[in-house]
């Protein structure tokens, strides 16, 4: 979890500026990105909101730009119109988020099993240093 997509050095929570949460996906040959655009446009319905909610797919070079754009025009074709709403963007830096916004869901669920007696742990978070470098 962390935001890109702008020009704010360093971005916070409280401090997002011009950037999109987002998540970073480290993938090998083993995986696609087509592979990760299916699983993101099968599992996502994205709608219209706010630069910092709204739903995007960041590319890093020509041919992942053009995969992304092809699924999408073919989903709208389908009748999946809501797709439209995605941006497909070229990807900028990418700043890590605070801890407390790492594996979210996981610690919300781990905090009800505490309250509620269900013993679930969450899964660690895989820390990805905070970017540094220079405006």
């Amino acid at each position: 979890m962390g935001y890109t997509g702008g020009e704010l050095f360093e971005p916070t929570y409280k401090r997002i500026g011009d950037h999109t949460e987002a998540i970073l996906i480290e993938f090998n040959e083993e995986l696609t990105y087509e592979d990760i655009l299916e699983k993101f446009w099968r599992d996502h319905t994205p709608g219209i909101s706010m630069r910092q909610y709204r739903s995007a797919v960041f590319y890093h070079d020509e041919a992942q730009k053009q995969a992304a754009e092809a699924m999408q025009a073919q989903l709208i074709a389908d009748g999946k119109k809501w797709c439209r709403h995605t941006a497909i963007e070229p990807a900028m830096p990418f700043w890590q988020a605070e801890e407390y916004h790492q594996k979210y869901l996981a610690k919300m669920l781990s905090m009800n099993s505490m309250l509620y007696g269900e013993e679930r742990k969450p899964i660690p978070p895989r820390v990805i240093p905070r970017a540094r470098t220079t405006p």
